[in-house]
């Protein structure tokens, strides 16, 4: 026992000696000049590296690995070996590198942060701290597998996850294969949960860093013959590492020189490694390999994210990320922010993981990204909120929809875009009937869906009546009105809210929808008045002549009209009617005054004219309004509301009375928010 443990202090310090060199320092050991290994040597070695693991424990201390590394040094097939980083490496004598690598499994190290929940700390990436203003110019979505039975399956969680979102996206679960990752081309997303190797290692011609990605392909003599090329140009290394079992088996990994003769990725998209040390930063490998992917984008703009260390924490953290980027709200092990949210740009949704306490590991790893747009990445255009301008029938929608334009599409209706910008976008869509109201959505000039906004119609039926001393004109007057009225969020993971929109009683407000309006009427009755006088008995008749009709929703000042208009309450929970005016002229009256005085002959005095009947405010007689409240479910509350003023109209009196009344039901709304709309009510009470 002595003498094992005199050996591995030795070791301890020529391994402390190692890491503390420079790569410049490190000296290769003597071998012979021969460089060359058959694959059935190469074979060979590789079955006695397995027994030797399984002896020391499948490596997973850094004793073990320690022990393994001395073990090294006695095989004749390697040229030089040494730690790489937490990993370690061989090189064989023809200068094909070996990592062995390190891989946390999910009780090593846990799922979230355990100091303090939400952190605060942020990786400080080279991005701008503007807003997004594109997306990707693609559709498809790649989830590279590259773990086996040991490892949860992430892939299967984020296609669902995608497809949650129903963004339209066209996702693909593919098996991290050396030809599947050869035929990559054009992708939005490429996303790989695999492992991951990187650090110094020597070769004959100098130190070289290096990062290396495992495929799924085992090593075998008839594949190595295959990828012979590959293996010799560096494209292709070998990787040691646990797939089923904690038993570690060979695979082959890719690295930087692959990414650069086989494979490419779509302008403006997304490369997320979930895999241990993509972003080491002492290993210059790191940033080749990555150098090298951004390189290989059709504009070289894109954003890349990935892991500092070994880690086992990614499978929630790349689901947090993608459910937050699309807006998926899709449970399960995800936190989800009640009431649900739309998507967000990636700055804001990094920013929301790490507050979550997710993308940092116990032992420091964190997942940090790096992009070369000009601002931030957006997986899918955002709605934050519409707005309707019924003098134009414009609609107005504000978020974050990148350059090139779209469509736009209401109630799956495509509606004509006037003007487009990655931050507004104005549409000119039907007054009434298909595409006036239902769910508004942005799809971009690529296809891809954004959170639908549903612009809500309200018909408010008023049950008026003015009552004119006995002269009655009353109906019901609609008044269509279109509105956002869902709670939405400005920024991520706040409490979300309804607009106050600015007030302009008493004598303004907006306008209600003008082709979806109108009020029917009735006029009948008369009116009647008698009274004595200097002995004389006077009696007074108006009877305008009985008339039914429709009155259209009109801005324009006519002699007969019907318009109103109205102001939202503070977080439009009520509705104030500040103008409203139901007029109809001209009906053909008839006027009658009888004299009867004694010892005179009864004096009749007919006269013919127009009666102009009406029903409104305000008016030189009277300054008013009426508030509909709104419940948490969207219903405008029943209520009435009732105003009466004198106004004398014979000879007889001045006293005469002036009535109008309205009343209304339970108003529900076409197209309300539901609990699928991104940022909806948490409860649903209310009449």
């Amino acid at each position: 026992m002595k003498k094992v443990f005199t050996y591995s202090l030795m070791l301890v310090s020529l391994i402390a000696s190692l890491m503390c060199s420079s790569p410049e320092d490190i000296i290769p050991p003597t071998s012979s000049e021969d460089t060359t290994i058959t694959t059935e040597e190469r074979m060979e070695v590789f079955e006695a590296c397995k027994t030797k693991s399984a002896e020391l424990n499948n490596l997973e201390t850094l004793e073990d690995r320690i022990t393994f590394l001395g073990w090294l040094a006695t095989q004749p097939a390697f040229y030089s070996y040494g730690f790489a980083g937490e990993d370690l490496y061989a090189v064989f004598v023809d200068g094909r590198v070996v990592l062995f690598v390190n891989t946390p499994l999910p009780e090593d190290i846990g799922g979230r942060t355990t100091t303090g929940g939400r952190s605060s700390t942020r990786h400080r990436s080279n991005h701008s701290t503007g807003r997004t203003e594109d997306l990707p110019k693609a559709k498809k979505v790649s989830l590279f597998t590259g773990l086996g039975a040991l490892f949860s399956d992430n892939v299967g969680v984020l296609k669902s996850i995608f497809a949650e979102a129903d963004a339209g996206y066209q996702v693909e679960i593919k098996q991290a294969t050396i030809e599947n990752l050869k035929a990559v081309t054009g992708d939005a997303v490429f996303y790989i949960n695999t492992h991951g190797g990187a650090g110094h290692l020597d070769k004959r011609n100098g130190p070289i860093s290096i990062m290396a990605l495992w495929t799924t392909e085992l090593v075998t003599d008839a594949r190595d013959l295959s990828y012979k090329e590959e293996l010799d140009n560096s494209r292709l290394c070998y990787m040691f590492a646990t797939n089923d079992t904690r038993a570690a088996e060979f695979h082959y990994a890719i690295t930087p020189f692959f990414v650069e003769k086989y494979m490419s990725f779509g302008e403006n998209c997304l490369i997320y490694l979930d895999a241990c040390n993509g972003f080491k930063s002492t290993i210059p490998g790191n940033q080749t390999f990555r150098f090298n992917m951004m390189e290989k984008t059709i504009n070289k703009k894109g954003t890349i994210a990935g892991w500092t260390g070994p880690t086992n924490v990614y499978p929630l953290t790349s689901q947090f990320m993608f459910d937050r980027l699309l807006g998926a709200n899709s449970g399960g092990s995800i936190s989800q922010e009640n009431p649900f949210q739309r998507p967000f740009d990636f700055a804001p949704v990094y920013a929301d993981m790490r507050k979550e306490g997710l993308g940092i590991a116990q032992n420091g790893a964190e997942l940090v990204y790096w992009t070369t747009l000009e601002e931030e990445f957006l997986l899918r255009p955002t709605i934050e909120s519409v707005e309707v301008d019924e003098y134009t029938s414009r609609l107005m929608i504000k978020g974050l929809f990148g350059r090139d334009q779209g469509h736009v599409g209401v109630n799956h209706v495509s509606v004509a875009v006037e003007s487009w910008s990655p931050f507004g976008i104005t549409c000119i869509i039907p007054e009434t009937g298909d595409g006036s109201v239902g769910d508004v959505e942005v799809i971009s000039a690529q296809g891809v869906k954004s959170n639908a906004v549903p612009l809500t119609e309200y018909i408010i039926k008023l049950n008026y009546s003015a009552d004119d001393n006995g002269i009655k004109f009353a109906g019901v007057a609609e008044l269509r009105l279109r509105a956002d009225i869902h709670w939405r969020r400005s920024n991520i993971g706040e409490t979300p809210t309804r607009p106050t929109y600015e007030d302009h009683s008493p004598s303004s407000g907006y306008m209600f929808n003008v082709d979806g309006s109108s009020a029917v009427y009735t006029v009948t009755g008369r009116k009647y008045d008698a009274c004595n006088i200097n002995g004389c008995h006077l009696q007074f008749t108006e009877s305008p002549t009985p008339k039914v009709g429709r009155l259209n929703y009109t801005f324009n000042n006519t002699p007969s009209q019907f318009f109103a208009m109205y102001n939202w309450g503070p977080e439009q929970k009520s509705i104030t009617i500040s103008i409203i005016n139901i007029i109809q002229s001209k009906i053909p009256w008839m006027f009658e005054e009888r004299i009867q005085c004694p010892n005179i002959p009864e004096t009749v005095i007919p006269a013919e004219g127009e009666y102009n009947a009406s029903f409104g405010f305000p008016t030189h007689e009277l300054e008013s309004s009426f508030t509909i409240e709104i419940a948490e479910n969207y219903n405008m509350r029943p209520g009435s509301w009732t105003k009466t003023i004198n106004r004398p109209w014979s000879n007889c009196s001045t006293t005469g009375t002036f009535k109008q009344v309205l009343q209304w039901d339970v108003i529900r709304p076409n197209h309300a928010p539901t609990e699928n709309t991104s940022s909806r009510m948490a409860n649903d009470d209310g009449e």
